[in-house]
């Protein structure tokens, strides 16, 4: 009988070894972000998810280990393993470490780039606004200026 706990065993001379790379994303502020790590011969070792940049860990197999509820990992088979961030914020952009506990260890990287909407500016009617005027319209006809 077949533990889903448990990944599925191995010969013990096979190593675990990633199929692919992770690939990198774009996503808007406030949509969700999903990296894919492929694992074969994953065997008795383990699949953890780190922050690049400071190596904190957000995940170790399918137990998330940071204390922030935007985040989940999801894996099939002990072979696909997603680290998914919910609503995500400018502070998440940044590059994700999928790491195999094997020595020596084994990690592939992808990033998340989270852009960030341009804000149309704004003024309230009879303020002063400062700028540089490249175009002029006035009940939806451009005026030229200058020219003549």
């Amino acid at each position: 009988m077949m533990n889903l706990n448990q990944p599925p065993q191995t010969p013990v001379d096979l190593e675990p070894e990633f199929e692919g790379t992770i690939q990198n994303i774009s996503s808007p502020t406030g949509r969700e972000a999903i990296l894919t790590c492929a694992v074969k011969n994953l065997g008795r070792y383990k699949v953890g998810w780190l922050r690049a940049s400071d190596q904190t860990v957000l995940a170790l197999q399918g137990r998330v280990v940071t204390h922030n509820s935007r985040i989940s990992v999801v894996h099939e088979d002990f072979r696909t393993w997603r680290l998914r961030i919910r609503q995500l914020r400018e502070s998440d952009r940044g590059c994700y470490m999928c790491q195999i506990n094997a020595s020596p260890m084994k990690k592939q990287i992808g990033c998340i780039d989270v852009q960030v909407a341009m804000s149309r500016p704004c003024a309230t009617l009879g303020a002063l606004v400062g700028g540089i005027c490249h175009r002029w319209k006035r009940f939806g006809w451009e005026i030229v200026v200058g020219q003549g």
